[in-house]
């Protein structure tokens, strides 16, 4: 049977836990209500805005403390035309880097991440003079993501 992927999904390391996040990304990306959910690895945050798209923001936390270590990755249905402009709206509005690409299911608690563009802040010193994503860069390392999270082109 064929894997439903790869995504294209952004991802993000930030540290902030997931109320935090939905605190900031609500008014921007003007999110309804925030629905949050947890299993054994995975806390996870569900929303919808404005445009009828819906959003899965989650990360592996460890005994119900958020795991800094692992990506935050934010999985967009459908994924927007402009995919510039919400990754450079989510660097602005998180405070860091952010990429976009390919995510691509390995097995178990394993993603293969693909980064196609990266985001830097607009207030950080490298970020490019526009504004825009800083470079298009290749693959970015295998990690961890919730299984249960998909969505595509």
């Amino acid at each position: 049977m064929p894997s439903p992927f790869p995504t294209l999904n952004y991802w993000c390391r930030v540290q902030r836990d997931l109320d935090e996040v939905a605190k900031l990304l609500t008014p921007v990306f003007r999110l309804s209500e925030c629905e949050f959910d947890a299993e054994n690895l995975f806390e996870w945050f569900e929303s919808e805005d404005c445009d009828g798209r819906t959003w899965n923001v989650s990360r592996k936390h460890r005994q119900g403390a958020p795991d800094f270590d692992d990506r935050l990755r934010i999985v967009l249905s459908p994924v927007p035309e402009d995919e510039t402009s919400v990754g450079q709206k989510l660097a602005d509005t998180l405070l860091c880097l952010v990429s976009f690409g390919e995510v691509t299911y390995v097995r178990g608690d394993q993603w293969d991440y693909a980064e196609q563009t990266r985001f830097t802040t607009s207030a950080e010193p490298d970020a490019p003079p526009n504004g825009g994503p800083a470079t298009r860069l290749g693959n970015s390392g295998a990690a961890e993501g919730p299984p249960s999270v998909s969505s595509g082109r």
